[in-house]
């Protein structure tokens, strides 16, 4: 029979776990929860820290759905957490051994999904970076194809590293198309 404690004491003994200050427990990985006490919402009353109940993530609808069907007298849900990778554990009914398996499977579930997010927000900006880059870049290309200089090319939104690249780059176009204009003169 497992209990609050267990959980505290099983969670913290993960790697980069965080425990936020709470009446009951809860554990975040990557700024993601994996698991933490049962907030009980009654209709027209304030809400109770059930530390009988734990919420845990466990990464996907199919594998909640394989445990409420599994061991129902274990597991549950509620209507708040529908559509979602989360299943309410009841601690009682189940033994420290199958808690740390499942508390373990929480924090891994939780760690891949939050690094999955955060590597997906840094490509979407990196992606955003070589967009306006490459904008800037044409846009200084057309300058100078008709004639400025790229001196005088307005440097908007165009940091000093990023322009310091464009007038490289431009002079290297400049450099590339005066052998290539040689060339053909010949």
């Amino acid at each position: 029979m497992a209990d609050a404690d267990d959980v505290r004491r099983l969670a913290l003994a993960l790697p980069h776990v965080v425990e936020i200050e709470s009446d009951g427990f809860d554990f975040r990985v990557a700024d993601k929860g994996f698991v933490w006490s049962y907030p009980e919402r009654r209709p027209g009353r304030s809400r109770i820290i059930r530390t009988d109940i734990a919420v845990l993530f466990v990464g996907d609808e199919a594998e909640k759905q394989a445990l409420l069907l599994g061991e129902p007298d274990a597991f549950f849900t509620a209507p708040a957490y529908d559509g979602t990778p989360l299943v309410l554990l009841r601690l009682a009914r189940v033994d420290v051994e199958r808690l740390t398996e499942l508390v373990a499977g929480g924090w891994a579930s939780a760690f891949t999904t939050a690094n999955r997010t955060n590597a997906a927000a840094a490509n979407d900006n990196r992606r955003g970076a070589i967009f306006r880059f490459v904008g800037m870049l044409l846009l200084h290309f057309h300058c100078v194809a008709r004639g400025a200089r790229f001196e005088q090319i307005p440097a908007a939104h165009c940091s000093c590293r990023c322009r310091a690249m464009l007038v490289e780059l431009c002079r290297s176009a400049a450099s590339i198309a005066s052998r290539l204009e040689c060339a053909n003169s010949r």
